[in-house]
């Protein structure tokens, strides 16, 4: 593996364990919330590109 390759590995790997936390973190937002269903949509949609990126990694990338 050449090093921009692996730049971009790990690259996509930081930016997919950041987004995964934020999605998480907004999935946490209670139903008390006036935020509540804007923050469970922005959940899904950080969720569903998260898998995206997931599904089109190399399985060679993965440690």
């Amino acid at each position: 593996m050449n090093t921009e390759t692996s730049e971009l590995r790990d690259a996509l790997f930081s930016a997919i364990h950041n987004l995964t936390g934020v999605e998480q973190a907004l999935g946490h937002v209670t139903d008390v919330s006036t935020d509540y269903d804007m923050c469970q949509m922005l959940s899904k949609v950080l969720h569903d590109e998260v898998e995206k990126i997931q599904d089109a990694i190399p399985e060679g990338w993965y440690n």
